[in-house]
């Protein structure tokens, strides 16, 4: 699942707010939505760096 849920947070399917809350359903762990989050930020920093 969490290839999913990274695909739908990297295309705007879902939002912050929304992940984070699928930590408390179980769906993923605070690892995995550092990871999913982490990877959008670094993504927009980058982007506006160059």
């Amino acid at each position: 699942m969490f290839d999913i849920y990274k695909f739908e947070f990297d295309n705007d399917f879902i939002n912050q707010n929304e992940l984070r809350s699928y930590i408390d359903m179980g769906l993923i762990t605070q690892a995995e939505y550092q990871e999913i989050v982490g990877d959008k930020h670094e993504e927009t920093n980058q982007a506006t760096e160059g």
